[in-house]
Parts: C-alpha cells; structure tokens; sequence
C-alpha cells in the first residue's frame, strides 16, 4: 500500500486492501494486540487506507467509519489520512460530513501529536506517544491547506460558498489567537495570511477564490490572486507562472465579472454577512462561561451576533450557513468536548434546538426565517406553534418571531390562518412589518378592501410604514373608489407628513416608484400633467432635469430616468413651449451632449444592455446623426457590451453613407 501511494496510485492501494480483508480474511500485524485485538484492522493499515480513499468515489461512508474507530481507539491520525477522509466526501459530495471533520480537527488540535506526519510510517496509541511540541505551536495550520481546501470545494459544489468563506475564517482565527494578534484586518488580508502560511496552497486559492466569486465578491477574488501571485515572486520563485492554471482561470472570470458588475465597498450584502460572521466567530471563541459576573451579558451580545449573523446569511439566500453558525454557537456554548457524530449534523436543520432558539426574539426569528428560506416550512410552523402554545399568556416580547412565523404561514399557502392569527395577536405585539407583510398578501389575494382597511388599522396603531401606504395606493387604483386621485393625495400627504416634509417633494424624490405602482395614467395627474397631449414631455422634462441634479451631486441616476431619456429622444427636437421645457434639448447637438451623458451614467450603473443600446442606435438615427451612431456601436462592441443585429445593420447602413472605415469590421460581424 506504502509503494501504491508513493506512486500516486490510491486506487491500486484501495483494490491491494480491500483484497487482503474482504478475500484473505487479513485483518492485520502479528504484533496487533492493543485497541481490540485481533479482530481489529492494523492502524497503520487503517491509516494508509484512508488516505488512498481520496481517490475513489463512493468511499467517504467507510472512511468515516474508520475514522470513528480511530477515535474509539484514542490513536494517532495520520494528516494524508484526514486529507483522505475529506476528499472522499467530497467525491460523494457530503459537504456537511466533510464541515464536522473540519470542525472536529479545530476543536482538537491542541491535543498534542494527536495529528502526525504519515511520511514516518507510525501510528501509536496517544498515552504513549511523547510530547514533541507545544498545543499552542502554531505549525499545525498550516498542514491544514489541503483539508480545508477539499472543504470549501465541496462546500462550493452545492452552493454553499458562504460556508466555505466560514471555515476559512474559522481557521485564520484559530491562527489568529494563537499569534495573540489583535489588530484588525481586511478580508483579503486575513485571507492571504492563512493561504501564505500555507505557502499558497494552489487548491486552496482556487477554492477561497471560488467561493468569493458565488458572493460575487469579485474585487477581493482578485485582490488575494494578485497578493498571493506577489507573495510568491517575493520569496524569490522564477517561474513564469506561480500560480495553477486553474487559480489563472477563476482570476480571468473575477475579472470579467467585475467588469461588468462590480463589486460595490458599501451596502454590499456578502460583505455584511462576513462581518457579521466575523463579529460572531470572535464572540464566540473568547466566550468564557466560568466567569459569573459577565457570563450573562456575554451570552446576550452572542444571541444578537447570532441573529444578525443569520439574517445577513438568509437574506443572500445562504440559509444552510445560517443552520450551521445557530448549531455551531450552541455546541460552543455547550463548551464540552464534542463527539465526531453531532458534528456531522452541524448543518441538519432539524437538529436545531429550539429550546436554544427561543431565549431570544430575534434569534428564534431568525430560526423560523432560515427553515422558511430553505423550505422547511413546516418545521418553522412546528416552531412558530410551539412559540404560541407557550406564550399564551402574551407575545408582546415576540414582534420578530410573530413576523417571522406568520411570513412562514404564508409561504405555507396557509394565508387564511396567518390572517387569523394577525387579528387574534394583541395589540403590543403590533409593528410596522407585520402589517406589511398581511397587506402585501391581501394583495396578492386582490383583496382591495381589505388592503384599505388594514391601512387605515395600522394608522390607528400608530404602525405606518412607506411600504404599506405604496399597497394601500394599489388598492386604491385596484378597485373602485370615488375620487381615486383626492384619496391618493391624501395617502401621499400622510406619508410626507412622517417623512418630514412636503407632499410635492415626496412625491417628485418617488416618482418612478408611485408610477410603477400605479400606472402613468394616474402618476401623471398626481404630478398635474393633465393634458394628455403634452404629458410626455413634461415626464422627459422632468427626468432630463433629474438626470442633471443627480450627476451633479454625484449620485445614482435611475434606470426608469435613463430610459426615459433615450426612448424620448427618437421622437425628435422641441420646437415649442421652450419656456416650459427648458431641459429638453431643442437641437440636434444639444441632444446628442445629453445622449453622452446618459451613456456615461448607464455604463456607470451598469444599466447599458443590448436593449438601451437598440434604443440608444434609434435615437441617433432619428435625430440624423449618423456619425455618432457608428462610434457608439463600435466602442460598445469594443468593450465587451452585447450589440444585437438591428444595432449593426442601423451602423453599417449609416457607414454606407457616410463612406466610414467602419464598414468592413461591421460587415465581418454580421456575418457571424
């Protein structure tokens, strides 16, 4: 088996093993006496077994069981063995065996000697093995690159890419602590420390940077790449490449992603849910629950850490991260050593212990939240009823697990018994969000009338909200009310009114939200557009001015104030009432100075796609410049922008007549 794995031939080993105790009834070494006697397979057997099941599918059930009885046995492990066990469960995709094993390895690797070096061919009992180095030598951390690598592979495999993200940060704060380091650091940076303590472990760049690219976290994909790339090349390597080429393809995607969507530094939801883990996993390791003076107020700054850590996690639709952070904490809490076997269900929703749910509003919330999202509805319902059964008395401390538990009814298809439970709730328990949440699906009931009168309940309850007064101006629009406008100017006032401010200016700053909602026809006669035969105009009016506002405080413009512009600019020039619409250009280069700026700021809000750019290609062409057609066409096929064949025929036409250099590149890309 040694000669086997030396030549890279797990499976030749595997076959070679199974033969000697399945065929020949060979179970191990004379000298095999400890741990179980004869009827138990050599250790070293076993070990070199292990490590040959990386390269076989359908092997992770009986490496585990190996690994089990490794454990049993209290013996040393080889680190190819564990290396092994990890890469069977990712051939069978068992990413949540393959999370406890690495969990497992975390939670004992201060045992000393426990993990050895499988080159020296020994495996002892763990009583006898002397004690060559330090629980707190940090040289252990290292050895883990390929393991964890394996992980996060499958991890990412089934989607779960924030859970790979969440085992690398387990481990660098493992490193972390035993360094005794306290500043902070960036994500890139935390992660390039752990990848060069593992001198760049290429598999464990390709699967760090796989998982940042599901989160769509390009920039920070290509920052590691780049740091580790540098990193190398400083230590003093020549090669050409130091990188794999599969490391060199992810980076090519991360950059093309990027390119086209970025990867914004702020409100960036990913983002937040790594923070929020990164202030759980810090909150959780250094809890200390033998000191009574500050056990109490610790464990309550690890419920909110909780929660936010699995909202964030939910909300980028990572629900099984969310499941493995809650029974992750709670096994931290528990603080005893854990057994391999309730580690492997880490990530088991049903595992989840609802009595440690329910010492929180928000955590227990976040639990029904989580189960929903991964359609486990009924086990929410299961919880959300206990919650009832047991609160009869009140649930006004239970706001967010009533929101919660009724949005799991509703997903349900129970909508009838989340609006029975709406009305049977007390009025303390009352808040913004649950009337949302009723009226939103009266809506999609068509229930109009009574969309009217949960709006006016919420008013009474003091629970307005701006997203229940846009349902409650559907309803109004939905159904048959007198003086619809009177009534849509009263909700408007009321809604400024909260806001602070005046009903005109509300509705200007929302414009495009009411006209979405509502329609144009009633947006416009809120706005007094009344004549039908200028409204249009006064819309472009109004979003060419918005357009300049914008860029000039050097905010956001709108993707309904972009398409406005360049689906009105076809229409021609403005000859008349240049007073009342002094933004509309009223010349052809006045529009075509408006037209670079809207591309400028749908390139900037990558709102530029193959239809603006049909759009875009009408404009110009009604406007007789042709000119400026056929550089905006060839510059948008320049970089990398999808241009559908109307927009090359309308270019290549226009280069006809114009006699341009343009022609024959554009006549070669029609022909595709």
């Amino acid at each position: 088996m040694r000669a086997c794995l030396m030549c890279n031939r797990p499976d030749v080993a595997l076959e070679a093993f199974d033969r000697c105790i399945n065929d020949l009834g060979i179970v191990g070494g004379g000298e095999w006496q400890w741990g179980g006697g004869r009827d138990r397979i050599d250790p070293l057997c076993r070990d070199m077994a292990m490590r040959a099941m990386k390269g076989k599918k359908g092997t992770s059930e009986m490496a585990l069981k190996f690994f089990q009885e490794v454990l049993d046995e209290d013996v040393t492990i080889s680190i190819e063995a564990l290396q092994g066990i990890a890469e069977a469960c990712e051939h069978d995709r068992d990413w949540e065996t393959a999370l406890g094993l690495l969990f497992y390895i975390l939670k004992n690797h201060n045992r000393p000697n426990w993990i050895v070096d499988g080159s020296k061919q020994e495996i002892r009992e763990l009583l006898s093995v002397v004690t060559k180095q330090s629980p707190d030598d940090p040289s252990w951390m290292a050895e883990l690159g390929p393991i964890l690598a394996s992980v996060m592979r499958t991890c990412n495999a089934d989607s779960n890419f924030g859970t790979a993200i969440f085992c690398l940060l387990l481990i660098d704060n493992a490193a972390n602590n035993v360094a005794a380091t306290t500043e902070e650091r960036s994500l890139t940076i935390k992660m390039s420390a752990y990848l060069s303590k593992t001198e760049f472990c290429n598999d464990l760049l390709v699967a760090a940077m796989a998982s940042l690219c599901g989160l769509r976290l390009y920039q920070i994909a290509i920052d590691i790449f780049e740091t580790a790339e540098r990193d190398i090349r400083t230590k003093g390597s020549t090669d050409v490449r130091v990188t794999s080429d599969a490391a060199r393809s992810v980076y090519q995607y991360a950059l093309l992603e990027n390119s086209k969507h970025g990867t914004p530094e702020t409100g960036n939801p990913s983002m937040r849910a790594i923070f929020e883990i990164e202030r759980l996993i810090e909150a959780a390791t250094s809890y200390d629950n033998q000191k009574d003076g500050d056990a109490l107020e610790q464990w309550k700054s690890i419920q909110a850490n909780l929660a936010e850590a699995m909202k964030a996690c939910t909300y980028i639709r990572q629900s099984n991260l969310s499941f493995v952070l809650f029974n992750w904490v709670a096994l931290q809490m528990k603080g005893a050593k854990q057994d391999f076997s309730s580690l492997q269900k880490i990530a088991d929703p049903v595992e989840l212990d609802d009595v440690f749910a329910m010492q929180s509003d928000s955590l227990l919330a976040e639990v029904v939240s989580a189960r929903r999202w991964n359609t486990n509805t009924a086990d929410s319902n299961n919880v959300f009823e206990s919650l009832l059964r047991n609160n009869a008395s009140g649930m006004g401390d239970w706001a967010n697990s009533c929101n919660a538990g009724v949005s799991a009814l509703l997903v349900k298809g129970d909508g009838d018994a989340a609006v029975k439970i709406f009305n049977a709730l007390e009025k303390k328990v009352m808040n913004p969000d649950l009337f949302v949440i009723i009226a939103d699906h009266l809506a999609k009931e068509q229930q109009w009338v009574a969309v009217r009168d949960l709006y006016k309940t919420a008013l009474q309850e003091g629970c307005y909200s701006e997203e229940l007064s846009a349902i409650a101006m559907k309803a109004v629009v939905s159904s048959e009310v007198d003086s619809r406008i009177i009534v849509l100017r009263d909700i408007i006032q009321i809604a400024a009114e909260y806001n602070g401010t005046n009903s005109e200016l509300w509705l200007r700053e929302r414009y495009w939200q009411i006209k979405g909602l509502i329609g144009f026809k009633y947006a416009r006669l809120l706005m007094w557009w009344n004549d039908p035969s200028t409204c249009n105009l006064d819309e472009l009016n109004f979003a060419i001015a918005e357009i300049n506002e914008h860029t000039a405080n050097g905010a956001d413009v709108r993707f309904e104030t972009i398409r406005t512009i360049i689906k009105s600019a076809k229409q021609g020039l403005v000859q008349d009432n240049l007073d009342k619409y002094r933004w509309i250009p009223s010349s052809a280069e006045e529009w075509k100075e408006l037209l670079q700026l809207v591309i400028y700021q749908a390139q900037l809000t990558n709102h530029l796609d193959s239809r603006m750019i049909d759009e875009l290609v009408r404009s110009y062409i009604a406007l007789d410049c042709r000119e400026d057609c056929i550089h905006f066409v060839v510059n948008s096929l320049h970089s990398g922008a999808r241009v559908n064949k109307f927009s090359l025929h309308q270019a290549l036409e226009a280069a006809h007549l114009e006699s341009s250099d343009a022609v024959n590149d554009l006549q070669m890309l029609l022909s595709k």
